[in-house]
């Protein structure tokens, strides 16, 4: 690539000497405090240099590029001549590095990173193009919070090698309204002070994010990707976050907080940097002050007091340019300079504040509440306005910084105290906060000076104060903003545009050739209403503006309302002026006072600024005044002038029907909310509800379904609740009683759901004050003429729908529908309804656009639908009053799109086998008139309604598995032998001899004369004497294929014999250790961590489970953490790899009633430990030694001896659980692994082959929720199961059914049936080689030793001979289980007195005690269910 990271540090670029270096490789440095601040711009030389790599080269400008892609429509990738094509921006902005002053907080308590005086800033002039303009390209519009394909984010990410990325590139990202919003005035930029960008500052491309910490402009871009979350990299997710004083390295959780974006206030002062040097005298005392946000500076004080007494010094940014916070003059993204003049006594202490013009506001503090002490006059500190009073100001990691001591603990608060709080944080910057007192006013960053005994001095002084406000800031993991509402400028100004632009050009002529626009909202009600002033008001402010009077002109726009809405308002005005050239005019109304003055003054102002002699002003006509005296006196005002009136509702609904991308969001997200409520809620309701029958009025059910839309977290829709209301309150109906308008109400009469009954359903939420609207009908057991009805709608409703596209005109939506519904069924068109939907937006029906035979209105993209249409009360041959007359509802809520049309409530389905129901099978007439069974969670009532006698699911299924049986059986029957011949070819000789071959050439035969018994190693054979002939038997890797059942050799030397078998021995050994690790997954390697053994997360003295062979059993080892995984190891030549990918479940046991501490690792993939294959492994530590006593007497409790052992237990116990827990933590730090739940109801299921030869295959840990499911799937396939409690050595099950090929037609796996099964479950063998966790070592190697010397020659029972298997042997009892046995053999027996029923009564007990002693001990986690 062109752009490229080098490896190392041998092609850094030059740098200016007078640079104070930080760190070499990779190279930190500031200037010195004079040098930043000489002048107003940071010369390119004096900016410092933050650096977490080497310094990327450009090899080749002109093959260099950045890519822009993601979550975007058309990535592109771009040059630097396509960059520099764009319009160019200057943006004059300050760049901080996050770790300012770091060295500073360092004396307050240690911190980590590198070490950073006040200078790592610098101010400049950058040139670049406007990232929202890049954007623009690749098709995100300006001002966008989210993408149709929900991106969120811009990420940047560089090319530059960064350690803390594992040596992958530096990256961060910025939220995508800020990168979309081009007055955020966020940079692509090539030029640094009108150059060329250098190597140090980011060359050839880098991005700059004004006011945000100096992490978030990444330098020497390779990519820009619109993401979905913000960035994962580690300065996005591990630096460069907030946490309150009492989370340190140990109990730090990084998720819980926000990334840092704006730094706040300081200030710093910069001019005596050798204290030593200050005299006594006039002292000039010089610095900056910046705020992030783009915030202004309103003043900058000086006190040389201590805090006691203020002044105010010179700010000042341009030469000759006074500064003016938040003036159009000043550079709201750059710093301040400061400078005032001083005296400096002895013992003088300066110290510097600055004050911004905003920030958050919260009531007094009642910590500071000390009088403020009286200043002379030339000490007086500018009043603040009232709203300023009570101002907070966070400090974030990347300022932060200011004291370098900090006052005494015991010190009270003063007027002038600053509260201030710091705590380590993990990339080395302090977290501070301060507050002002005694009335909380603005407080900024502080630097100080002292001045004693030949004017020393001392900067950055601070002082302590009680946290309470700090603390409750802290517990919200967003920044605060205040509890004022505000109005989006942005938009309003977009929405004025768009306004002015339909209304001016007036193609259609639907505004009348208004010269003036009036529009009166109605005052606040609790009804659900829709009017077209609310709709218009919600399009401009994202609210609802009630009993206001908006009037719009040329040039200007006047609002009449009340005060609150006026001082909503009065912030809009001046970016309104400059952006659209509209005046804004705000008449205040006392609260219910209908003052006629002002209405007069804006009918002379209309009349004042028409520019021709025909005045028409443009109202809505239809909407009348509802109770407002303002409204009723404006009326009054209009229709009783000269002035001609014009109904301009048609243009506004026109205005308002196409949506932009963020309109089209919320409706997409309404109509998400209303589909999954049916889908979710109403539907399984209903089912519910006519399974049990339940009796449930129709206006019980709008209730619960309202509050579910209210409410929609309940339903695992993540949307608040404060953008979410309804649309109109939803609608139930049945039993003959219907009507199809969203205005219909919901009776009190019970839901109807006999055969032959309808149920209809509809429901609208909005979301951000856009509807959206969905209707769905279910029909019951219903007649083949209404479910043929039915299918004619929904083809109606697909054709309606089919035929919004754009260019089209209205009405051939109607059309369409009419026509499907005159050639299936014309008797339906009289009972149609009269439109087939209208446009839906902030309005619910939007009469502009309604779908009927009459409106020729052309459709555009971007338009949204309400595609309703039924047939309303169509009568049929029912005898019940209930069913006489029916009604068929179906609604959409429908997105034209350039291709074809998009519906947006498609989650809830209104296909037949969906909507139809039926209880009774006996009357279906064809299986194409009712739906077949179906096994969709959401159409779970078709299984429970199969006949009228309401049969179970359980007892469906159970037929159907009958049915799959006999079917299996007779399909065995058919095939006869043919299972039989099989078996044989994968288990005969012939099909071996083709794997099992020892020698493929007779001259890989070794030559030997001897006929005896020999054993070659090298080609895994044994050559046996036959009949003379030395014949060769290779040994078989699979334990089930044998070449020869059994084999006598007598011999007369017994040394040559026990040789031979030793011999044998370690060939089987080795043959079947090498199947085993033949058959391991290959894991990653495992990445070693090279640190000092101080700081490597470890574990000592650990022992593992399955043992080590040799030294590892009889020594403990060490667990160590690596970059991917743990290693265990005992020597050199003995270790232990677990990487991280394979672990499937870590569990931590603490030692709290057991005498160990254990890890336990169950994998996904199993491993060898030893000689042995596993899937899980435990490492534990006894966490106290085994004492025998060797006296016979019993210890008293209040023993001293026996008091200090148990004290010292626990103590070791604690410290052993607190050295696990140490570790788990850490590794939690380097390892995200999600944590498991216990207590989840789960089962297994294993599925068998016929084909016997291969391994079953097992699902494990399936939630009991999918059981249902899972067994409607298996009887879709036809597919018999059986299900068991019995935990299955299935090698052996499988190795019987092979033994016995016929027993298929007996019915080989019925025992496995609980209802056909009488067998005892304690019978079943445990799994094959599973490793079982226990407090019990497990078995030594020694014994495999002692069998070695055994005689070759042995009766039956000889375990030599035994040992030749590979299958495990079913083991004797213990001694336990014999003592056991006995001792309840001798209860039952009693003695020779005790009468029969006693010795009854005896059995009974022994026989109860047996089998609890046999059951498994429940430890608190449920068990599994196998399903088999």
């Amino acid at each position: 690539m062109a752009l490229r990271g080098p490896s190392d540090y041998s092609e850094e670029p030059p740098r200016h000497p007078s640079l104070r270096i930080n760190a070499k490789e990779p190279f930190n440095a500031e200037p010195t405090r004079r040098d930043l601040v000489a002048s107003y711009i940071t010369p390119v030389d004096f900016f410092f240099k933050r650096n977490h790599g080497p310094i990327p080269v450009l090899d080749d400008v002109a093959s260099y590029y950045v890519t822009i892609g993601g979550l975007v429509g058309q990535p592109r990738r771009l040059s630097l001549d396509d960059i520099r094509k764009l319009p160019k921006y200057n943006v004059t902005a300050t760049l901080q590095c996050a770790g300012n002053r770091r060295t500073e907080m360092s004396k307050s308590r240690k911190v980590r990173g590198v070490g950073w005086d006040v200078c790592a800033l610098g101010n400049a002039t950058w040139g670049g193009a406007k990232l929202s303009d890049v954007l623009h390209l690749v098709g995100v519009p300006y001002h966008t919070e989210i993408t149709p394909t929900g991106g969120k984010h811009v990420e940047f990410i560089s090319v530059d090698q960064c350690p803390e990325e594992k040596g992958g590139p530096y990256k961060a990202s910025i939220p995508l309204g800020r990168a979309t919003n081009p007055a955020a005035d966020v940079l692509v930029a090539y030029e640094m002070n009108g150059e060329v960008l250098k190597r140090d500052h980011g060359y050839p491309l880098r991005a700059i994010v004004p006011g945000v910490i100096g992490a978030r402009s990444v330098k020497w871009l390779d990519r820009i990707d619109i993401i979905e979350e913000e960035c994962q990299g580690f300065f996005m997710q591990k630096d460069y976050k907030m946490f309150p004083p009492s989370v340190d390295w140990d109990n730090i959780v990084w998720s819980t907080r926000k990334p840092q974006m704006d730094y706040p206030i300081q200030s710093a002062i910069c001019s005596l940097e050798d204290t030593n040097a200050v005299k006594s005298g006039q002292v000039t005392v010089a610095g900056y002050a910046l705020s992030g946000g783009g915030r202004g500076i309103e003043r900058v004080d000086i006190s040389t007091d201590g805090g006691k007494s203020w002044f105010g010094a010179d700010r000042y940014q341009k030469e000759d340019v006074p500064y003016v916070a938040g003036d159009i003059t000043s550079d709201k993204w750059a710093w301040v300079l400061f400078k005032a003049v001083v005296d400096a006594n002895v013992d003088t202490e300066i110290v510097a504040k600055a004050s911004m013009t905003s920030l958050l506001h919260f009531s007094p503090c009642s910590y500071c509440t000390t009088p403020q002490e009286p200043r002379t006059k030339s000490h007086t500190e500018p009043e603040l306005p009232a709203s300023q009073e009570t101002v907070v100001g966070l400090f974030i990691p990347s300022l932060l910084a200011l004291p370098a001591s900090a006052a005494a603990p015991d010190q009270e608060p003063t007027a002038s105290t600053a509260m201030a709080w710091t705590a380590a944080e993990p990339s080395g910057d302090a977290f501070r906060a301060h507050l002002r007192g005694p009335r909380l006013r603005p407080s900024g960053g502080s630097a100080s000076l002292r001045a004693a005994k030949g004017a020393r001095a001392r900067l950055g002084r601070c002082f302590a104060c009680k946290m309470a406000i700090l603390e409750a800031l802290d517990q919200t993991s967003v920044p605060v903003r205040g509890t004022s509402d505000s109005l989006s400028p942005e938009n309003f100004i977009k929405c004025l545009k768009k306004f002015y632009s339909h209304w001016k050009e007036d193609i259609s002529d639907r505004w009348g050739s208004s010269n003036v626009i009036s529009v009166a909202t109605p005052p606040p009600s609790e009804d659900i209403r829709y009017r077209k002033s609310l709709a218009l008001s919600t399009w401009f402010f994202g609210r609802e503006f009630t009993d206001t009077i908006i009037v719009f002109l040329s040039r200007h726009i006047h609002f009449l309302s009340a005060e609150e809405n006026c001082d909503l308002l009065r912030p809009l005005m001046m970016p309104v002026s400059k952006a659209v050239g509209l005046d804004i005019v705000l008449h205040d109304l006392t609260k219910g006072d209908a003052d006629p003055a002002l209405m007069d003054g804006i009918l002379q102002s209309i009349i004042a600024n028409s520019e021709s002699n025909s005045l028409v002003i443009g109202c809505i006509a239809r909407e009348k005044p509802e109770g407002s005296k303002v409204l009723e006196e404006w009326s009054q005002k209009l229709h009783g002038s000269v002035l001609k009136l014009y109904d301009v509702s048609a243009g506004l609904s026109e205005l308002l029907s196409v949506k932009d991308l963020t309109e089209i969001m919320y409706v997409k997200k309404a109509a998400c909310l209303t589909a999954t409520v049916m889908r979710k809620f109403v539907v399984p309701k209903l089912e519910n509800i006519i399974v049990n029958e339940r009796k449930v009025e129709h206006s019980k059910m709008m209730e619960l379904t309202e509050k579910i839309i209210l409410d929609p977290m309940k339903i695992n829709v993540r949307l608040k609740a404060e953008n979410v209301d309804i649309c109109y309150p939803p609608i139930f109906q049945s039993g003959g009683k219907y009507d199809l308008k969203p205005g219909a109400l919901s009776n009190d009469d019970n839901l109807y759901f006999d055969s032959g009954s309808i149920i209809v359903c509809a429901m609208g939420a909005k979301y951000s004050g856009y509807c959206s609207n969905v209707a769905r009908t279910f029909l019951i057991d219903c007649s083949v003429e209404n479910c043929n009805a039915y299918k004619v709608l929904c083809k109606a409703h697909d054709a309606a729908i089919a035929s919004l596209m754009p260019g089209s005109k209205a009405n051939m939506s109607y059309q369409a529908a009419v026509s499907v519904i005159r050639d299936e069924a014309p008797y339906l068109l009289p009972f149609l309804t009269k439109t087939v939907g209208t446009g839906i937006g902030i309005e619910f029906c939007e009469t502009l656009l309604s779908l009927n035979e009459k409106n020729d209105l052309t459709l555009k993209e971007g338009m949204t639908f309400n595609v309703s249409l039924g047939f309303q009360n169509l009568p049929t041959k029912a005898a019940n009053e209930n069913m006489k007359k029916i009604s068929l509802w179906l609604a959409d809520t429908v997105l034209i799109c350039k291709e074809k049309p998009q519906v947006l409530t498609a989650l809830i389905s209104k296909a037949d086998d969906d909507a139809i129901y039926s209880f009774d099978e006996e009357n279906t007439k064809s299986p194409s008139d009712i739906p077949a069974l179906k096994v969709e969670v959401t159409r779970s009532l078709k299984e429970n309604l199969r006949s009228s006698s309401r049969t179970s699911k359980e007892d469906l299924r159970r037929q159907l598995q009958s049915e799959i049986l006999q079917k299996r059986s007779n399909e065995i029957a058919i095939r006869g032998g043919t299972t039989s011949s099989k078996f044989v070819e994968g288990h005969g000789l012939s099909g071996a001899t083709g794997e099992l071959v020892a020698y493929k050439n007779a001259s890989d035969f070794p030559h030997l004369n001897r006929l005896e018994i020999q054993v070659d190693k090298p080609n895994d054979a044994i050559l046996l004497p036959i009949f003379g002939i030395l014949q060769d038997s290779r040994m078989p890797t699979n334990a089930s294929l044998v070449f020869l059942k059994a084999v006598t050799f007598l011999s007369r030397n017994k040394r040559h014999a026990e040789e031979v078998v030793q011999s044998m021995r370690i060939l089987q050994r080795g043959v079947l250790d090498r199947a085993k690790r033949a058959s391991l997954v290959n894991q990653e390697k495992l990445q070693i961590h090279n640190v000092m053994a101080r700081d490597r997360i470890q574990l000592l003295d650990l022992w593992v489970r399955p043992t080590l062979p040799g030294r590892g059993r009889k020594v403990p080892g060490t667990l160590v953490a690596h970059m991917n995984g743990f290693q265990y190891s005992v020597a050199k030549s003995e270790k232990v790899d677990i990487m991280f990918g394979n672990i499937k479940h870590a569990f931590f046991q603490p030692a709290e009633r057991d005498m160990i501490t254990l890890l336990h690792f169950h994998l996904y993939n199993e491993i060898m430990v030893g000689s042995k294959k596993t899937r899980d492994v435990q490492f534990y530590i006894e966490v106290m030694d085994a004492v025998d006593s060797i006296g016979l007497k019993r210890r008293s409790a209040w023993d001293p001896d026996e008091i200090e052992e148990e004290q010292r237990e626990r103590a070791r116990r604690n410290e052993i659980n607190r050295q696990f827990q140490l570790f788990v933590k850490r590794v939690d730090s380097i390892w995200s692994k999600p944590r498991v739940a216990l207590g989840q109801k789960s089962f297994d299921m294993v599925f068998v082959f016929q084909d016997y030869t291969r391994d079953v295959l097992r699902i494990e840990v399936i939630p009991m929720t999918s059981l249902d499911m899972i067994k409607d799937w298996l009887n879709e396939c036809s597919l018999k199961y059986y299900e068991s409690k019995m935990n299955l050595n299935w090698r052996k099950v499988l190795k019987a059914m092979m033994d016995d090929p016929q027993s298929d037609k007996n019915g080989r796996w019925e025992f496995l049936n609980p209802d056909a099964s009488d067998s005892d479950p304690e019978s079943s063998e445990t799994e094959d080689e599973k490793y079982e966790p226990s407090d019990m070592e497990p078995g030594s190697e020694s014994d495999d030793e002692d069998s070695d010397n055994e005689s070759v020659v042995s009766s039956d029972e000889d375990e030599g001979v035994k040992a030749m298997s590979d299958e495990d042997d079913d083991g004797g009892e213990s001694w336990d289980e014999m003592e056991r046995k006995a001792r309840d053999a001798d209860m039952e027996m009693g003695s020779e007195s005790d009468s029969e029923d006693e010795r009854q009564r005896r059995k009974e007990k022994a026989k109860s005690k047996f089998r609890r002693a046999n059951e498994p001990p429940f430890k608190g986690t449920p068990k599994r269910q196998r399903l088999n």
